[in-house]
């Protein structure tokens, strides 16, 4: 049978008399430094996760700038064969003419995709703005505890 072992927690423990208040001011910065690696842990953590959304945000511009890439070049391909040809057969456009207004169209379409991109790489950001945010807001507020009187 295995045996359980307790450890006792800092509230069962006995407060023992400290006249000199050594072990006290010990344990205080004690937690402190506890506290600040466990805060610098949470901050890398959010950090991290911020920068994980923005990672997928650049995988989603990069797939659609391919994809506009490979759209754009089979419009001008096929569009420009078929079109040129249909324009020149059935409109009575001269050739340069047909091949003007096709271009043109085409021009249309990849400036609304230069469009969509722009605005996705403006809500890019490289740097993870929130947990910076939060630091500086943790800073603040160590800075205010440790000015503030207490007791």
């Amino acid at each position: 049978m295995a045996t359980i072992r307790r450890h006792k927690t800092d509230a069962d423990r006995e407060i023992q008399p400290n006249p000199t208040g050594r072990v006290g001011v010990r344990r205080l910065v004690s937690g402190i430094m506890d506290d600040l690696k466990k805060l610098a842990y949470q901050q890398v953590q959010l950090a991290i996760h911020e920068l994980q959304m923005e990672a997928d945000r650049v995988v989603t511009i990069v797939t659609t700038a391919v994809g506009a890439v490979i759209l754009v070049t089979l419009c001008a391909t096929f569009l420009l064969l078929t079109a040129v040809a249909a324009l020149h057969e059935m409109g009575g456009f001269s050739l340069w003419k047909s091949c003007g207004v096709v271009a043109l169209i085409l021009m249309v379409l990849a400036g609304i995709l230069g469009l969509y991109l722009r605005l996705q790489t403006q809500r890019f950001r490289i740097l993870p703005i929130r947990s910076l945010h939060t630091v500086k807001e943790d800073i603040r507020w160590i800075k205010e505890w440790i000015a503030s009187p207490r007791m």
